[in-house]
C-alpha cells in the first residue's frame, strides 16, 4: 500500500503531509492525541482532532479556542464549521 502512494507537490495554502514511513506510527500516535509535532501540517490535523473532541463531548468554548489556534485553511474551515453548527443549534432550540 505505501508503493501505491504518489508524492506530488503541495498545494501552496496547505503544508505537504509527507514523512518518512520510519516513524510514522509515532507520529500519528501524537497527531491523534492533539500534540504538537513541529511540523505544520500535522500539527494543524493534531489541533483539528483535539479541538473536535473538545466539541464532541461539549466543551464547546474551548475546542472554538483550539480551533483558533490552528493557521491556515483546516484552522479556518473548522472555525465556519462549529459557526454552521452553533446557528443549526439555534434553530432547533427555538
Amino acid at each position: 500500500a505505501a508503493a501505491a502512494v504518489c508524492v506530488g507537490p503541495p498545494s501552496p495554502i496547505m503544508p505537504s503531509l509527507a514523512t518518512p514511513w520510519d516513524g510514522f506510527d509515532a507520529l500519528l500516535v501524537e497527531v491523534l492525541m492533539g500534540r504538537s509535532v513541529g511540523h505544520p501540517g500535522w500539527d494543524a490535523m493534531a489541533g483539528v482532532l483535539a479541538s473536535y473532541r473538545q466539541w464532541k463531548s461539549g466543551e464547546r468554548t474551548r475546542a472554538l479556542d483550539r480551533a483558533h489556534q490552528i493557521a491556515g485553511p483546516l484552522g479556518q474551515a473548522l472555525q465556519a464549521w462549529y459557526e454552521v453548527l452553533q446557528q443549526r443549534a439555534a434553530e432547533v432550540t427555538r
